[in-house]
């Protein structure tokens, strides 16, 4: 326990140093899912790389403002989204429905809409107020 506390501990900054850690964190989970074909992506990624969202940025502060819904549900923006979830975007006077088909790291341009399949999308009046999360 001696070695745990001081690995993770206040002394972690002397020991490896705190990006360090980050990024062997990052580098494990990132070969953890290479090695297990896992199926799954974060919300934020998913939405910069299927296009729908410009940037992963803005796809965090959509999420941050609880305008996405994953499977009915207000999602974050690490929430893991796999094939077959259904997720709610609303993008102010425009409410888009989808289906998840596929989740990879990267696509190309053209690929792009072929990640998703829109089940419905609705538009509102000028005067139609926003619904309440």
């Amino acid at each position: 326990m001696q070695w745990q506390n001081n690995f993770f501990g206040k002394e972690k900054n002397q020991v490896l140093g705190g990006d360090l850690i980050f990024h062997f964190r990052r580098m494990w989970v990132t070969r953890i899912k290479q090695v297990m074909g896992a199926d799954f992506l974060r919300l934020d990624k998913f939405l910069q790389v299927s296009r729908l969202v410009k940037r992963r940025t803005l796809a965090k502060t959509v999420c941050t403002q609880g305008r996405v819904q994953v499977n009915g549900r207000v999602a974050k923006a690490g929430t893991e989204v796999k094939p077959g979830d259904k997720l709610q975007l609303d993008f102010g006077r425009r409410v888009l429905v989808i289906e998840v088909l596929a989740v990879p790291e990267a696509v190309k341009t053209g690929a792009a809409a072929e990640l998703y399949r829109v089940i419905e999308e609705k538009k509102r009046e000028p005067g139609e107020e926003e619904p309440l999360v």
